[in-house]
Order: C-alpha cells, then structure tokens, then sequence
C-alpha cells in the first residue's frame, strides 16, 4: 500500500528538518507511518493530560514540540518536569502532562527522528487548550477595612477584580441580601502578562440612601460555582 507524504517545513526549535506528515500508511517497508496522532485537546487546570502518538515501523527517536519548541527526545524532558513520555511499548510516544497549567496551552507535534535513510515525520499540530477556574474576587476598597463611610447622596464607585480565569470571569454584584445588582455596571476584561489566562475587573457606581452590604462573585460557563468576595459596608455618616 502507497502512501502519500507532504513535506512540512520546521523552522525553528528542533532538530528534525524537511519533516514529512505520513498519516497511517506502509508506504514501504522501512517508511515509518503514524498508527495515532495527537488530536485537538481541552482540559482543566491542574487535571491530567494526555496526547496520543504512536509509530509503525519505528526507527528513529521520538520527540514533541511546543509552539516550535522542542520538549526533548527519546524520553528525555530535562526542564519539563511535569511531562513524560510513554515507554512502556516501544511503538507508543504518548506525551503525558501532570498536572495541566495555563502556560502548558500551545501547539503540539509528536515527530520521529530519521536514520539510516529512512526519513524522519511529524504529526499534524494540534492546540492543547487549558481553561483555569476565576480566582476568587475582591474589592479594592475593602482591602484595608470592611467599612465605607459616606454622606447621603454622595456617589460610591467600589471595582471589584478576580484574575487567573479562563474563559474569562463573569463578575456580579450582590447586596446584603444576595440579590444581584445590574444598574451602573461597566466591566473590562485584559489578558494577563503571561497571555493564557485573563483578568476581569467591575466598576459599580451608586449613591447610597441608607447604609448597605455589598459583595461580588465570580464564575464563568466552565466553572458555574460562584465564588464571593468578603462584604463591605457603606454606611452614611451619622446613621446607627
């Protein structure tokens, strides 16, 4: 059976040049030829991951790359200290990752390195995607105390943040009741400097006509339980 090779070209980050994408064919003998590759893969921050390779008529040494970058070969992940390479069986190159971080996100390609004529392949890339529950949400002006003075009718802004989350966080305010608060919201949404995972911050904007508890959460549509900052009270100067 014949199989069909497209040259693929590796700038950058490993060895392995003039690679080829051989996806699951004898073509020949000696040809190595991918039985698994890798496929597109989401999961949690601080779960488990595992992507799939393994190789036909191996010859050559078995290596990943991330975003271009080579991760060692032939078992050999000095610096990566929370991955591994299977080696149980001698045609199996699974890439495992315990546990998941954010800044594990990228692009992956499982390759084998060629010998003796025999010409080395590397898999499709595929993304390794990691979502990151929110951190837990605070507001700035209750850092220091849990008590806002002001005097009736003056306007309170309080930003509340929670950093980390991926998707990002979804941010409510609540009362002391727990009932939300929706009127004179404006949020904002930023990467964080490592560029994985983001930051959400919440302006409220309100003139007390009595003293009241405030809090807010954050969640996101991977991590529905809400998380809730401590309370802050806005008492108006001169109430009991």
């Amino acid at each position: 059976i014949l199989g069909v090779t497209f040259t693929h070209s590796h700038t950058h980050g490993s060895p392995l040049n003039d690679l080829h994408y051989v996806e699951g064919s004898h073509a020949g003998l000696r040809m190595q030829y991918f039985i698994s590759t890798p496929e597109n893969t989401t999961v949690i921050s601080g779960h488990h991951a595992r992507l799939q390779c393994s190789i036909g008529n191996k010859f050559g040494d078995c290596e990943w790359t991330r975003d271009g970058f080579s991760l060692g070969a032939g078992g050999n992940m000095a610096g990566f200290s929370r991955y591994g390479m299977t080696e149980d069986r001698p045609h199996v190159c699974d890439l495992t990752i315990e546990p998941v971080l954010p800044l594990d996100e990228g692009r992956y390609e499982c390759q084998v390195s060629g010998v003796d004529g025999i010409p080395p392949i590397a898999s499709p890339p595929v993304f390794l995607s990691v979502n990151s529950e929110p951190g837990k949400p605070h507001i700035l002006q209750a850092r220091e105390k849990d008590l806002l003075e002001v005097k009736e009718g003056e306007e309170v802004e309080l930003e509340c943040q929670s950093q980390g989350g991926k998707p990002p966080a979804d941010l409510q305010w609540l009362d002391g009741e727990g009932n939300r608060i929706v009127s004179n919201v404006r949020e904002e949404v930023s990467r964080m400097k490592e560029g994985k995972t983001f930051k959400t911050v919440s302006h409220l904007k309100f003139s007390p006509k009595k003293s009241v508890k405030v809090r807010c959460s954050a969640s996101n549509n991977i991590f529905p339980r809400h998380k809730r900052s401590p309370e802050i009270q806005v008492k108006l100067r001169g109430e009991a």
